[in-house]
Formats: C-alpha cells, structure tokens, sequence
C-alpha cells in the first residue's frame, strides 16, 4: 500500500490506485468509525456492503462491479489487528440496496473455470424488490436460536486438496438455524457413494442470530491470526490445533 495513501479511504472502504480498485473491509464487527453493516463470509463468497448513500448505479460502484478493472479484497475481523488478502474479486450478485450490497467470489474460482477450460464467468445478477404495488405492505421477522457449527471433512481430504498435511483437517465455521439441513446442502455437492463429506463435528446454540454471528465472527478472525485460515469460512489446522479450537469456541 503506498504511504501517502494510508488511511482514510485506505482503511475504512475502498479506493482506486493504478486503475485497480482496493476494498478493507471488516467482517463481522463495527469499523472505527462506527458503522456496521454485517460483512460477512457465506462459504468462499463474501457479503459486502458499501459505504452509507452507495447505490448500484453510482458511476464509482459501476465501475467496481463491470470487471473492467482489478478489485483486491482485504478483510479483518477486528480493528486492531492487520488485514489479510482476501484475493482478487468478482461480484457475482447486485442488491440495488442503500447502501449496495455485493457477494464477491474470488480469483481462485475464475483460476478453475480457466483451467478446466469454461467459458468466462457470466456478469453479475442484479437483484431487486417486487414492482410498486398501491396500498400498504409489512412484513415481521422473528429472532430465534441460531447455532455456530463446526464441520471437518471426512475421509482423505488430500485427494482434492493434495497439499494437506497427513494430520491436518480442513474445516467450515458456520452459523445456521438447522445445522442438518445445512450438511445435507453441503454434501449434496459430492456425487453419491463419494468417500470424503463433510460431518459436524460441534455445535453450540446462541438465543440470538446477532450473538451466533459475533461468535462465528470471532471464530473466523481467530483462524485468520492463527494462520487457518484459507478462505471463506474455511481453515486447516492440525489434530492439537484443532482441539483447541474446540476447547476454547465450542466449550459450553
């Protein structure tokens, strides 16, 4: 990052420096100045909300969403500690909110499309509420128990991802209101008779989605200081490693 631009737009949103654009973020807590608009990870994608007034028609998000530039994501999950790089981003879906909310994938995804030789990734979808409709509308939402998991691979985990360590696991943080139903998703992904899927390996329930998310947040930016950090909501660590983790998020 080049000195004279520290700060500022540096460390609180995004800019643009050498026709490419630069988004820190925080993930799961308020930034300095007080604002806190839920950033967070949902498998390798990243929910991201610009800055107070943004729209998706403001010729700066234009810009950050055509894929006519570089977008570089760094992220944090507390204001003292430094960012980490995310990767290089694409957006793949556009809420026309205010402020706009953008899920990013990374440059590892668009790495495999090229590899196995798809066609290039499709733009983003842009994503708005019904028509205007007469008369007046409402709607309730309904707080309730939301449960942080833990999930490990089962089985050799190496045969897709070659450079892990013989004792080492990869793993998911999450949070859901029905943790089964979640793994069902999950390994709906694995054709059937696979021999590795993902398994709950620890639940614990929060009586509010808000206290789940700090957990899970938390969680999250402890295997990101640890160095576990390797994505999304994803990490790998060794078996003692691992243990920890368990004995000091999961414990009751």
């Amino acid at each position: 990052m080049p000195a004279d631009r520290q700060g500022g737009s540096w460390m609180t949103g995004y800019d643009k420096w050498n026709d490419e654009y630069f988004i820190f973020c925080n993930v799961g807590v308020a930034g300095r100045s007080g604002h806190n608009y839920a950033n967070r990870w949902e498998g390798k994608e990243l929910v991201w909300f610009g800055k107070g007034p943004s729209r998706a028609d403001q010729p700066v998000i234009r810009e950050l969403t055509s894929a006519a530039v570089p977008v570089h994501i760094f992220w944090r999950g507390k204001n003292s500690t430094p960012f980490t790089y995310a990767g290089q981003a694409r957006p793949v879906v556009i809420y026309a909110e205010t402020p706009v909310l953008i899920v990013w994938a990374f440059d590892a995804d668009r790495m495999l499309a090229h590899a196995l030789k798809e066609p290039p990734a499709p733009p983003p979808v842009f994503r708005r509420g019904p028509p205007p409709v007469p008369g007046a509308r409402s709607f309730e939402t309904h707080e309730g128990e939301t449960t942080l998991y833990l999930m490990r691979i089962d089985g050799d985990a190496r045969v897709f991802f070659p450079e892990l360590a013989e004792d080492e696991n990869l793993i998911k943080v999450g949070i859901s209101n029905d943790p089964i139903r979640r793994l069902v998703e999950l390994n709906a992904g694995f054709p059937p008779g696979a021999a590795i899927g993902w398994a709950v390996v620890r639940q614990r329930r929060f009586e509010t989605s808000a206290a789940a998310f700090a957990a899970e947040s938390d969680c999250l930016e402890a295997l990101r200081g640890a160095g576990h950090w390797i994505g999304g909501e994803f990490g790998r660590m060794d078996n003692a490693s691992l243990q920890r983790l368990i004995a000091e998020r999961w414990r009751s």
